[in-house]
């Protein structure tokens, strides 16, 4: 097993999807609460007012599910920083299998607070490919992919009893690969949008895509890039499961896309299930 397998195999073995999400919020035990008893006909003591901790505790409680809530959002209004891998151990047309490891920091950035966009959502994507053969029985090739930039200022709402959130903003490619086949050469730009939708608490759907051309000219006989990508969104939400908070069942968040040079499609469909929980 050369090293690329090794590698592919250890990062597919320990997750579909792996998170961490950083929140600066502070758990209280129960033995930083103090409970004060007094009758009907009697008046709280003077220094029974609410703390900290009693106003805290409703949130903490709902710490996981809401942090997970807000990790399989695509555009919410929390730092994350994602890593996943993504196998794939046959393609169509193509011998040998391919894989993407990829790393994705999000990262929102405040706007006007009562503003028609309160935040914009900035979120870059490194990958590490390998690409199936389409030419002959052994695995292509496995290199860095070219990185990928969306900035999309987000509107919430409600829609009835359902949430809503959408955007539309820029994308841009920038050719960080290391191999032709791992990328396409040319720096492109193009308009990005999201639309993210919560029918109930425990799911969540939408859509989030954009389309890049490349503006700065087909190197080594290489045509323009024109590129369409889409990324499904639907998660399920699991009240309690295994009586833990914060588990969820979903889509894998892989984009879908569609060459309009090359008249090719990239369906790859991944389920994944995963939970949010506080460290430390």
């Amino acid at each position: 097993m050369n090293k690329y397998k090794l590698l592919i195999f250890l990062a597919s073995l320990f997750s579909l999807l792996v998170q961490r999400v950083y929140a600066n919020e502070v758990v209280h035990t129960p033995a930083d609460t103090q409970t004060q008893h007094y009758t009907a006909d009697s008046s709280p003591p003077a220094t029974a007012k609410p703390t900290n901790t009693d106003t805290e505790k409703p949130k903490v409680a709902k710490d996981a599910g809401a942090l997970a809530a807000q990790a399989t959002n695509p555009i919410a209004n929390l730092m994350q920083f994602q890593i996943q891998n993504s196998f794939i151990p046959e393609s169509w047309q193509a011998s040998g299998y391919s894989n993407a490891f990829v790393i994705q920091p999000v990262i929102p950035i405040k706007l006007a607070k009562d503003g028609y966009f309160p935040f914009m959502v900035t979120r870059t994507t490194l990958p590490v490919l390998t690409t199936a053969n389409p030419d002959g029985p052994k695995s292509g090739t496995t290199g860095l992919g070219d990185m990928s930039i969306l900035a999309i200022p987000v509107h919430q709402q409600k829609l009835g009893s359902w949430g809503a959130m959408r955007g539309i903003g820029l994308a841009t490619e920038i050719p960080t690969a290391t191999d032709k086949r791992t990328g396409t050469g040319q720096f492109s730009l193009g308009p990005s949008g999201v639309v993210f939708l919560e029918p109930s608490k425990n799911i969540q759907t939408g859509v989030l895509g954009y389309h890049v051309w490349g503006v700065t000219g087909g190197a080594n006989n290489r045509d323009y890039v024109s590129k369409s990508y889409f990324q499904p969104i639907l998660n399920y939400h699991f009240d309690s499961l295994f009586e833990q908070k914060g588990w969820y069942l979903g889509m894998q968040d892989i984009m879908w896309s569609y060459d309009w040079n090359a008249k090719k499609l990239d369906l790859p469909i991944g389920v994944r299930i995963g939970r949010v929980f506080k460290a430390g």
